[in-house]
């Protein structure tokens, strides 16, 4: 082990001595005032450290009101989280609080601010110096009441402070600034490395020191976190890691962006154990010229609940579907089209490859193959309404499809009158137009074989009879049957290419 990992661990000996050293003078402390000597012989049937129940009779408590630092939002004594994704200002939102409390400004609804009291920040992604410090002033902090608590001193060397294990370094940091409001920023980047953040149990336990650290001191401690990427769920459940963070929380708070107008946010409260929850508010994010940096400019009531909020932002998510619906109906009114024109014109329009296949399989876009399966063949799509209407009004006099042409691999000028019409292929196999059907008409194929010269009792023609009457092709050798569609025993056959099973290949990538 080197030198430098040797002094890491004798440093981490260290504090979880003086930390075993500290909870043993506790332990006879707390012997001593309860009468006993803190030593001496251990009693018959009693265990050393045994948990020792501790009950409050209700009727000695004092029954007291809630305080507030701001009312409906920021409960004095009590845990609040604030929920948001990244670039929504949480950051600044928290801080322009700070800066109103340390100051005593009035707070963003217009109601009058509380006694200026200190505030202590944990902040793992700003920069002290070029970002928090600059975004108080300009929130007109009073920058002598801020406190960052950086870091944690472990031994010859400073690490970030960790939850639950520094919250009683931390509250005696409160205590001896009589601070009003804690800020975790975000709360992720302070768990220590054991606590899960999806582990219910692992959070609660973390948060109940957080939440014991506020009752005993009074102090309010907002704590920050990301959403998760789940759209469409309610709000309360969108917060990102396990649903008891925001259960241990008594208010939680939502930051997102104004459905209806983009340069805008709207801070909400998600839920709230202490009272009604108050009107959304508006704000924006605007520049201080002289600083360089953002600050927030409040608007007022937003007409906003937290569930609207995040509603309506899946439903813009899914917007993009929808506007590839849109499109493929515009694009294919008019008729079948390749599917390679199809796909670049969607390109064209900034429509993702992935976003057309969904809207594709949502409204059920018809893929058939043109041309056969050669090399020149390809794919067209059209809409489903117009392929069965297609199917519904196939002619009976020349025995092909009627349409615009994309879809006629059969209907080649030279192609006899009378001729048998066209086979269907699905699934490697012919199958009848109308469904499954009874065996073949014997007195059909007795006529085929008398024009064809001959053929076997399977229906394919006899020697010297392997090329299609219709287009010269060369026929199936077992079902007798040509690319083109044509068929040499039934005349009610039309063709119908089935889309491939597995990974969608309906394009050029297929029977190529």
């Amino acid at each position: 082990m080197s030198e430098e990992g040797w002094v890491r661990l004798t440093d981490d000996l260290a504090e979880r001595v003086l930390f075993v050293q500290e909870a043993r003078r506790r332990r006879e402390q707390a012997a001593d005032a309860a009468g006993g000597d803190g030593g001496g012989p251990q009693k018959a049937g009693e265990v050393a450290n045994a948990p020792v129940a501790r009950l409050v009779r209700v009727a000695d408590v004092q029954s007291e009101r809630v305080r507030w630092l701001w009312r409906g939002w920021l409960p004095a004594g009590k845990l609040v989280i604030v929920e948001g994704d990244p670039g929504e200002g949480k950051s600044t939102l928290t801080l322009d609080l700070a800066a109103r409390l340390s100051a005593g400004s009035p707070l963003p609804d217009g109601s009058p601010g509380v006694e200026p009291a200190d505030v202590v920040l944990l902040s793992a992604e700003d920069g002290i110096a070029d970002t928090i410090r600059p975004r108080l002033e300009a929130a007109g902090a009073d920058l002598a009441r801020i406190h960052v608590l950086a870091e944690v001193q472990a031994g010859q060397r400073g690490r970030p402070p960790e939850i639950p294990g520094d919250v009683p370094l931390l509250e005696t940091v409160v205590r001896e600034r009589k601070a009003g409001l804690v800020v975790v920023d975000p709360l992720a980047a302070f768990l220590a490395g054991s606590i899960d953040s999806h582990r219910d149990q692992d959070v609660r336990r973390a948060l109940h020191a957080l939440a014991a650290l506020a009752d005993r001191t009074g102090c309010t401690v907002l704590v920050l976190r990301h959403l998760n990427k789940s759209g469409g769920a309610k709000a309360i459940y969108r917060g990102g890691g396990s649903i008891g963070i925001i259960g241990a929380a008594r208010v939680g708070l939502l930051v997102a962006a104004d459905p209806k107008d983009d340069s805008r946010r709207v801070l909400a409260v998600v839920k709230s154990n202490l009272a009604a929850k108050p009107e959304a508010l508006a704000y924006r994010l605007v520049t201080d010229a002289e600083r360089d940096v953002a600050k927030l400019s409040w608007e007022g009531p937003a007409g906003y609940t937290a569930d609207e909020l995040l509603a309506t932002r899946s439903e813009d998510e899914r917007s993009a579907e929808d506007e590839a619906e849109e499109f493929l109906r515009a694009e294919l009114e008019e008729g079948p089209k390749p599917a390679s024109e199809v796909r670049r014109a969607a390109g064209q329009a900034g429509i993702a490859e992935r976003t057309l296949r969904r809207a594709k399989d949502r409204i059920g876009v018809v893929a058939r193959r043109v041309g056969g399966v050669a090399s020149g063949g390809y794919w067209t799509w059209e809409l489903p309404k117009m392929a069965t209407t297609k199917m519904a009004t196939a002619s009976e006099d020349d025995g092909h499809l009627s349409g615009n042409g994309l879809n006629k691999p059969n209907s080649a000028p030279d192609s006899p009158p009378g001729a048998p019409k066209v086979a269907t292929v699905a699934d490697g196999h012919l199958r009848r137009a109308d469904g499954p059907g009874g065996p073949p008409d014997e007195s059909k194929i007795a006529r085929e074989r008398a024009e064809l010269g001959g053929a076997s009792v399977h229906g394919r023609p006899a020697a010297g009879r392997d090329r299609c009457p219709r287009c010269g092709g060369v026929l199936g050798p077992i079902s007798g049957a040509c690319a083109c569609g044509w068929s040499p025993w039934a005349d009610d056959w039309r063709p119908v290419w089935p889309e491939p099973r597995g990974r969608p290949r309906d394009d050029e990538e297929a029977l190529v």
